[in-house]
């Protein structure tokens, strides 16, 4: 094969990947379904073209018969490898070359390899897990990140890659609240959609990029993948990565057995029942008002997860009303907030912990001042001793 032909090859996947939420996974996907069928790109797109026009059926299904023979012979989730189906169809679609619809009867009978994972993840095993990583910033702001934002992980991984210089630029502002935008849609969205993150992550982002420091355009990730847990690498958050920080967690505090060779998330804690936590988290905000006397409603937590909240477009209120959004969000702020709103806690704890909040700001800028007499005068006497 020859040096041209690979690298055309290689150009159409990367045009390709490049208009899909996830490139790199796409990208591996139809690199395995490629080396299945011993072809390139260039090759199955050549054959696929030639075979639309052919009147034999059995060519016209060949390489749809070979993706599902593939697929099938997978041990994977039914979930997984539908989804593995149409990343390969989206290739030939792309290009002009639609594979044929796989019949339904064929779809009907792929295999579920896995049992079900019931999700363990509730409330009272969520803040055990995040005070047991307050003192690490990082895997806090990324957990509380996460889960204020109704994030699975691919919005994780889009967030700390993608949106890295604009949480810096916010939280340098001093917000409490930031506006993150998802312009490409999610699975049955085919629109964007705008969510948030709270106090309780702001702080803990702060906190970590005083010890990582803060993005920048030479180094934008605000999670990466490698160089220690506070290195200065430059390698892109990886949904792998992500997910592995809450198994090793959950290991760690002997939620789940430790592994004996590659660490699996077939225990119920994976990073995927963090939205689903935040689903039912808000589902206590439903109908608690605002100031102006708004209850918060379902749909909105639907629409913060990306959700379809009107397949119609009927209903757009959170996409014209930014505003109306943003007051929304702040009813179940409260809801998603396990550091400075605990569920357990009473009113006159919540009052407490407010008030000795306000103490320790009064005693910090009262320490702020006298430094800065102490700096005055230090300055005043070095000052004397040089007109000496």
């Amino acid at each position: 094969m020859s040096k041209e032909s690979v690298d055309d090859s290689e150009k159409l996947i990367q045009t390709w990947s490049d208009t899909h939420y996830l490139p790199r996974q796409v990208r591996t996907t139809l690199a395995r379904f490629l080396k299945q069928v011993r072809k390139t790109a260039r090759q199955v797109l050549d054959e696929q073209a030639k075979a639309s026009r052919s009147e034999d059926p059995d060519d016209k299904y060949r390489l749809t018969d070979a993706l599902l023979d593939w697929v099938n012979g997978l041990e994977l989730r039914r979930s997984t490898k539908k989804h593995m189906i149409t990343v390969v169809r989206s290739f030939f679609s792309y290009y002009r070359r639609p594979l044929p619809s796989p019949e339904r009867v064929r779809l009907q009978k792929l295999t579920d390899d896995h049992d079900e994972v019931i999700g363990k993840l509730d409330p009272d095993t969520f803040d055990n897990l995040i005070h047991a990583v307050h003192g690490d910033p990082r895997t806090e702001s990324m957990i509380l990140v996460q889960l204020q934002s109704f994030s699975g992980p691919g919005e994780l991984v889009y967030i700390s890659n993608k949106l890295g210089l604009h949480v810096a630029q916010e939280l340098r502002r001093g917000v409490s609240l930031v506006e993150l935008h998802f312009p490409r849609g999610r699975k049955t969205n085919p629109r964007g959609w705008f969510t948030y993150i709270g106090a309780d992550a702001c702080d803990s982002l702060r906190a970590y990029f005083k010890i990582r420091g803060w993005p920048s355009e030479e180094n934008p990730i605000i999670w990466p993948s490698r160089g220690g847990r506070y290195g200065k690498s430059k390698d892109p958050l990886t949904r792998k990565a992500a997910a592995l920080v809450l198994e090793r967690l959950a290991i760690g505090l002997g939620l789940r057995p430790k592994p004996n060779g590659v660490i699996t998330s077939r225990y119920g804690y994976s990073i995927k029942e963090i939205r689903d936590l935040a689903l039912s988290l808000s589902q206590r905000a439903v109908g608690e008002k605002n100031n102006r006397g708004e209850p918060y409603t379902g749909e909105s937590s639907e629409y913060f997860c990306g959700h379809n909240v009107d397949p119609l477009a009927y209903r757009r209120l959170h996409e014209l009303d930014p505003e109306y959004r943003r007051r929304q969000y702040k009813i179940v702020e409260a809801f998603l907030s396990p550091l400075s709103h605990p569920r357990h806690a009473t009113q006159s704890q919540l009052e407490a912990q407010q008030k000795t909040i306000e103490q320790m700001k009064q005693r910090l800028e009262a320490l702020e001042t006298v430094q800065t007499e102490r700096l005055f005068l230090a300055d005043n006497v070095r000052r004397r001793q040089k007109r000496r």
